[in-house]
């Protein structure tokens, strides 16, 4: 009975339905590939755009060679977590773009700045990379940690 009624905040949290806005604090390889498969069983039709930022040193780059391998990605926007530790999203950005050309990449270097830009798209997200990422994202989004409403009264 307590498994299920379980809280993770951040873990597979759907904030959004309609797109689809799901926050996940996957931070490592083995975390990114738990979420691919997650989204790859729940949602096998869906193409998801990521909004990521990652600390500098965690694998990021296995991180992303995972997701760029999935074929559910449609594009990267990467940004900058609020911690002293976090990787340049330029970093990122350029990883991408020489593994994989032509997808869609794009730097937003704040998460307030990257929320206005996911409020103006009609594409489904997940947003990952860091647990301090989905924190600077809940925040500006009004949402708290406790907060067991997923989808019903997300400001996004």
């Amino acid at each position: 009975k307590g498994i299920e009624t379980t809280y993770w905040p951040c873990r597979f949290q759907i904030l959004k339905r309609e797109p689809l806005v799901i926050v996940d604090g996957a931070h490592n390889p083995d975390g990114m590939k738990t979420l691919l498969d997650t989204l790859t069983e729940i949602f096998p039709d869906k193409q998801f755009s990521f909004l990521m930022g990652i600390l500098k040193d965690k694998d990021w780059r296995r991180m992303l060679s995972f997701i760029l391998r999935s074929k559910m990605v449609e594009r990267f926007v990467f940004t900058m977590p609020d911690n002293e530790r976090a990787i340049s999203p330029d970093v990122l950005a350029d990883f991408v773009l020489k593994k994989q050309k032509g997808l869609p990449v794009k730097v937003i270097n704040t998460p307030p700045e990257a929320v206005r830009y996911i409020k103006d798209t009609e594409t489904n997200w997940c947003i990952c990379g860091s647990l301090y990422l989905c924190g600077d994202i809940m925040k500006e989004m009004g949402r708290k940690g406790d907060d067991k409403e997923r989808a019903a009264t997300c400001n996004i």
